[in-house]
């Protein structure tokens, strides 16, 4: 094959930082309110922007092209989008923990 180039291994790396952004969503409304429900917040963190950007190209293809170039560089970009997902990691943390504490005081 051609092997990996920088654009794979930057979608790989987004790919595994949304996941872990997911996760970090999910696990407190899961000790907050049970698997089963948390699934629905499961669902509408990944479907409704799914669904947004589905029904945006298919009703609106020209819109994507509207959009305004942001010039930023790879580094700048990969740095900051793992600073936000450490922030949102140690949030889920942190709301995970004072949850589990006023659970088992209970």
């Amino acid at each position: 094959g051609r092997g990996y180039g920088p654009e794979d291994l930057a979608v790989s790396g987004a790919a595994l930082l949304v996941v872990i952004i997911g996760a970090s969503v999910v696990i407190p409304c899961c000790y907050r309110f049970g698997a089963q429900k948390s699934r629905f917040v499961m669902v509408a963190f990944y479907g409704i922007p799914a669904l947004l950007l589905v029904a945006g190209l298919k009703f609106a293809p020209g819109l994507m092209d509207q959009v305004t170039k942001v010039q930023i560089g790879p580094v700048e970009f990969a740095l900051g989008a793992l600073a936000v997902t450490v922030a949102v990691l140690a949030g889920s943390f942190l709301l995970s923990v004072r949850i589990m504490e006023r659970k088992e005081l209970k």
